[in-house]
C-alpha cells in the first residue's frame, strides 16, 4: 500500500521522529515499511472524523507497507515489533490523520494480475561486478517507477544464501513486482532497459543473477492467471489463484491495514 500522511505544522518534529521511529522498528520484520516524506508539503482536503467532516490538512509523505503473508498485515503483529505502531495508532485523527479508503492519493492493490518477490544476487566482495550490479537495478528502478504498479529493489542482505546458478554470488535483496493489468507487464519490456537488464544475466562472466526457475528454495513464487479477452487497460484483471509451491508463503500480498474512519459509515450504508 502507499498511504498519504497529513499533520499540521505544531506537530511536526513530533510526527517526523514518530515516522523515523516507524521505519527503524518495523522494517527489519516486514518485507517492506518505509515512510516518504514529501520535501514541499501539499495541501489537502480529508475527512477527518467519522461523521463526515472534512478540512485541509497538509500532505506530509506516504507510508509504504508490503508484506510477505496474512498474519504480517495484522496490528497485533506490528505492535508486537514496534512501540511507535501503538503511539501512532493512539494519535490518529488527533495530530496525525491517514488512511486507504476515501483518502484520494491512497494506491492499494485489490485485484493483482500477477505479484513477485524474487531474489537478487551478486558477489558483494568483486568490488567491480558488485558496482554494475547496483547500477543496473538502480537504472532500471528509475525507468519502471511511473510505468507499472510497483517495481522497487529491496536491499536485505542474506550472504549465506548463494545463488542457485553462481556459488560465488550471495543474496542481497529482493525485486518486488506487482501488476494489475497484462498491459503493465508490456509496458516493463517495452521503453525500458529491461530486456537488456534481463540478458546480462546470460553474459559469459555475468555480474549479477535473479530469476523465477530453479529459484524457489529462495523465496521465488508468482501468481499467474488467464486474460480475460473482455479485459483492457482500465478493467483490472480477476484475483488468481496461487500456484502450489513450496514458497507460497513467501508470495507477495497487499493488505488494507489502514482504515479510513469513513470505512465503518461505509459499512452501515451498504448494510
Amino acid at each position: 500500500m502507499k498511504i498519504p500522511v497529513y499533520w499540521d505544522d505544531a506537530h511536526h518534529e513530533e510526527n517526523i521522529e514518530l515516522m523515523n521511529n516507524l521505519s527503524t522498528e518495523l522494517s527489519e520484520s516486514l518485507l517492506f515499511y518505509k515512510f516518504e516524506q514529501l520535501s514541499s508539503p501539499e495541501v489537502d482536503e480529508i475527512p477527518i472524523d467519522r461523521e463526515g467532516s472534512k478540512a485541509e490538512k497538509q500532505l506530509r509523505g506516504f507510508l509504504h507497507e508490503f508484506y510477505r503473508n496474512e498474519d504480517e498485515s495484522k496490528p497485533q503483529f506490528k505492535e508486537e515489533k514496534s512501540p511507535s505502531f501503538e503511539k501512532l495508532l493512539s494519535q490518529r485523527g488527533k495530530t496525525i490523520w491517514f488512511g486507504a479508503f476515501e483518502f484520494d492519493k491512497s494506491k492499494t492493490i485489490k485485484n493483482v494480475w500477477k505479484a513477485m518477490v524474487i531474489p537478487f544476487f551478486y558477489d558483494s566482495d568483486d568490488k567491480e561486478k558488485s558496482s554494475k550490479a547496483q547500477d543496473a537495478i538502480g537504472t532500471l528502478e528509475k525507468e519502471l517507477k511511473d510505468k507499472v504498479t510497483l517495481w522497487k529493489y529491496i536491499p536485505k542482505k542474506e550472504t549465506k544464501t548463494t545463488c542457485p546458478k553462481s556459488s560465488s554470488m550471495q543474496k542481497q535483496g529482493s525485486i518486488i513486482e506487482v501488476y494489475a493489468t497484462e498491459s503493465e507487464m508490456k509496458a516493463k519490456a517495452g521503453g525500458t532497459g529491461f530486456k537488456r537488464f534481463q540478458g546480462a544475466r546470460f553474459d559469459e562472466d555475468p555480474s549479477y543473477q535473479f530469476g523465477m526457475g530453479g529459484f524457489e528454495k529462495v523465496g521465488a513464487a508468482q501468481f499467474t492467471v488467464e486474460e480475460p479477452p473482455q479485459a483492457t487497460e482500465e478493467t483490472p484483471l480477476l484475483q488468481p489463484e496461487p500456484e502450489a509451491s513450496s514458497a507460497q508463503e513467501q508470495v507477495f500480498s497487499i493488505r488494507s491495514l489502514f482504515r479510513c474512519p469513513c470505512a465503518g459509515r461505509d459499512r452501515q450504508k451498504k448494510e
